[in-house]
């Protein structure tokens, strides 16, 4: 009779097809640094920028007075130093690396055409590498954008979507569809403007 035990292919209810494109791997380190990491830039730059110069004031002082600091002032010349290192890091430095992380780990097959198929039970993404699926129970957050909804499936991994991908699939019913099966909330984040991502 053959072999009954065989399982059905079912159909996706959704199904996106999408390659990483620069503007794509900006926005989603924009997103994932500001809201994910509550790495506001703002908040962080202008606080290290705040120190930097009276760390910079500090120094001149001394040096124009010609006195020499003692063990008190000199630690607090390192606090400061220390926490304005970290805040222009995190403020300037550290949005680029990741974003040039992101280009530099896409770059080959991995970075070719995706596609992400929404079942009623799980969420199933596939590239030229490798096949993962993913349990809607276990999503941990999702943000909605104008263009995009981004699922995180663990701490740092996301599962995008950007509304253009679904091809002529209606995103309003996709988004509810999305509502009734996360186990999280989708949270409404605003529209980050996106450059482009040199590499």
């Amino acid at each position: 009779m053959g072999d009954i035990s065989k399982k059905v292919k079912r159909k996706p209810v959704y199904q996106a097809e999408y390659c990483y494109s620069p503007e794509l791997i900006n926005s989603f380190s924009r997103i994932h640094l500001w809201y994910h990491c509550r790495q506001h830039p703002l908040f962080i730059k202008l606080p290290g920028l705040f120190l930097t110069g009276c760390l910079l004031w500090r120094i001149v002082r001394y040096v124009l007075e010609g006195g020499s600091a003692g063990i008190g002032e000199m630690i607090t010349i390192l606090l400061i130093g220390g926490f304005s290192f970290i805040m222009l890091w995190l403020g300037f430095v550290h949005p680029y690396v990741f974003r040039r992380t992101l280009c530099r780990n896409l770059e080959g097959p991995a970075g070719g055409e995706l596609v992400v198929q929404f079942y009623q039970e799980h969420i199933r993404a596939e590239n030229g590498l490798a096949c993962q699926e993913y349990d809607y129970k276990t999503a941990q957050s999702c943000y909605l954008t104008p263009d995009c909804i981004y699922i995180y499936t663990s701490g740092n991994q996301a599962v995008l979507v950007p509304f253009e991908s679904l091809k002529g699939q209606n995103p309003q019913e996709f988004q509810r569809f999305l509502l009734k099966r996360l186990s999280c909330r989708i949270e409404n984040k605003r529209h980050i403007i996106r450059r482009k991502c040199h590499g």
